[in-house]
């Protein structure tokens, strides 16, 4: 192995454990704040529209999102043009641990 591709190996074991240690420092509610912070940023949204702004699986954000609705940190209404579909908003809740959140991350 050349001392650059050893170098390559390391770098990408450090992403991990950084992406590791980030996931999980704060309890494992990472997904749950990104959530939090794109419904902050881009407001209400479909359930796919969040996946592609997330990019995670949708069987994993609909597991998320449905935690989610139970702690009352967001909410689902029903899209007007498309009765199939729902906005996932926002709750005051949210907002509040979301707030929280940041302030600790100071």
């Amino acid at each position: 192995m050349t001392q650059e591709e050893r170098v390559g190996s390391l770098i990408h074991k450090l992403r991990r454990c950084f992406r590791f240690i980030h996931h999980h420092a704060d309890g494992g509610k990472w997904s749950q704040n990104r959530v939090l912070r794109e419904l902050r940023w881009h407001g209400d949204m479909t359930q796919r529209n969040l996946q592609e702004h997330i990019g995670i699986q949708q069987s994993s954000l609909s597991e998320l999102v449905a935690k989610m609705e139970q702690q009352q940190l967001i909410s689902r209404s029903p899209y007007p043009d498309d009765r199939r579909q729902v906005l996932i908003g926002l709750t005051d809740e949210g907002r509040r641990l979301l707030a929280e959140s940041e302030a600790t991350d100071l």
